[in-house]
């Protein structure tokens, strides 16, 4: 696929530019990563919230005699009771399967769509197809390799869709409005109504990432005003329809109750201990990570991203700068307001989605740079084919594959998968009367989420569990329950 906009006016495309030592580092790091991805996904199985999901039963840690069953009372007593999230909520009942074995074909699923949904932001920006092919496989291969916790990120359906999906969706709406114009009507009448939705829906995932999304989206529609453009009238219902539906999210009653049950909330001293706390071990570290500075390398001087970029308005290095602080401090603002609500060390699902964040931020500054780089094709043929190396190397030396690999090499789980198949296996030779006593799970995988029953019959896992397989009451027959298990076997390895 061809690109005639370079600066030396010589059509490009990603095999003539990258030294094809390069693309073959790209190709076996991305081999390795999807093997890892997949085999780990194939002994995964469903626990916890995925079955209360799955049998549309409200996931909350509140007493309660009766749960309603099924889609909309599911969704309308969690709004009510325990998130606002409900659109996140929705779509994992929708989603969920009924069967456990159908599991890991979930995880594939969620993991291909959002690549899907950040190959078509790619392409409406203007990127041909091949080279939005090679950034989508970079993008993928960079977040695979740097999330905080693949265990919640890759790993959990539940955990993936509220606080990774909503990313690629903002990303989405975001080259909806940023697309070019069309001559056709009809088609720029269908983008500009479906960034609108994608904006309705965005906050409905995650209140945090609503957050981050109406603020970008206000930003840029104070810029498209400043600036005339005849399509600020988009962006103006975009922005507006966000923080509707923001405001919808974060006043739902359900989150007043379960901020009630957080011991720490609201807290500012405590908030703030735990954020200095947060950003040396997280966010120093990623803006140092060597991965992410290769990637950026490759997207400053990449000649085809960088005709993309000169179709765009020009930005002052000052301009520049003051985008960069502003990135950073969203980032760091979001950190602190989920310190602040929660009271306690951010959990690995909500450290994945202030990564894909800070991730998004950092290809945003990137691409801004592009065009104030001047360096000849040549240089940028070497430097950029010696950044994909490293960024190659690093990810497959990374700690999360790593991970993976003792996890597999150990056999700790295939140990894990099994004791939870026979689990599973107990409860279809249960009749409906069962008071089903599980022995706690004596393993656990580091990359996989222990389960939380214990000997509490009452406690919501072990009702979502028992409603799931149809069984009276679970519980394990210890006082020890599954996830203090999976805490003091992670503590030893």
């Amino acid at each position: 696929m061809l690109m005639r906009n370079s600066p030396s006016d010589t059509p490009l495309s990603i095999n003539s530019y990258y030294h094809p030592a390069a693309r073959l580092a790209l190709i076996v790091a991305g081999t390795i990563c999807a093997c890892f991805f997949l085999r780990l996904a194939s002994l995964t199985l469903p626990l916890g919230d995925d079955l209360c999901r799955a049998v549309a039963v409200p996931v909350n840690e509140l007493p309660s005699e009766d749960l309603p069953v099924g889609l909309v009372p599911s969704v309308g007593w969690t709004y009510n009771h325990w998130s606002g999230r409900w659109a996140g909520v929705g779509l994992e009942t929708i989603l969920l399967p009924k069967v456990p074995e159908r599991y890991p074909w979930l995880l594939v699923f969620l993991a291909l769509a959002q690549a899907g949904l950040l190959y078509a932001a790619h392409r409406l920006l203007g990127v041909q197809r091949a080279v939005a092919l090679f950034y989508t496989s970079l993008f993928a291969l960079v977040l695979w390799s740097g999330l905080p916790d693949i265990r919640e990120g890759v790993f959990w359906a539940t955990g993936i869709i509220e606080n990774q999906f909503p990313l690629p969706l903002a990303l989405l709406s975001l080259a909806l409005l940023l697309s070019a114009d069309t001559q056709i009507s009809k088609a720029r009448i269908t983008r500009a109504v479906l960034a609108i939705v994608l904006a309705f829906l965005i906050p409905a995932f995650h209140e945090l990432v609503g957050g981050v999304f109406v603020l970008v989206l206000f930003g840029a529609t104070v810029v498209v005003i400043h600036r005339r453009s005849t399509r600020r009238g988009t962006w103006i219902a975009a922005c507006v329809v966000a923080a509707i539906s923001f405001l919808i999210v974060f006043l739902a009653p359900g989150n007043a109750l379960r901020a009630s049950t957080l011991h720490y909330h609201a807290q500012a001293w405590r908030a703030l201990n735990l954020s200095l706390g947060t950003v040396r071990l997280y966010l120093i570290p990623w803006c140092l990570d060597l991965k992410l500075w290769a990637l950026a390398v490759i997207i400053c001087l990449d000649p085809m991203i960088g005709s993309i970029r000169k179709q765009f308005p020009s930005i002052s290095h000052r301009g520049l700068a003051v985008i960069s602080v502003a990135l950073l401090a969203l980032v760091v603002a979001a950190m602190v307001t989920a310190l602040w609500i929660l009271g306690h060390t951010l959990q690995g699902r909500t450290l994945d989605l202030l990564y894909g964040v800070f991730l998004a931020g950092w290809v945003a500054i990137a691409f801004l740079l592009s065009p104030s780089l001047s360096l000849n094709l040549a240089d940028r043929r070497v430097l950029s084919s010696a950044a994909l190396v490293l960024l190659a190397v690093a990810a497959v030396v990374s700690n999360n594959n790593v991970g993976v690999a003792s996890d597999l090499v150990s056999g700790r789980a295939s140990e894990w998968h099994e004791q939870v198949r026979q689990r599973f296996q107990l409860f279809r030779s249960s009749d409906r009367a069962s008071d089903v006593q599980l022995p706690p799970l004596t393993v656990s995988s580091p990359n996989l989420r222990s389960g939380n029953i214990t000997s509490d019959p009452t406690n919501w896992s072990n009702r979502c569990m028992s409603a799931y397989f149809g069984v009276h009451s679970v519980r394990t027959v210890t006082r020890t329950d599954d996830s203090q298990i999976g805490e003091g076997a992670e503590k030893q390895q």
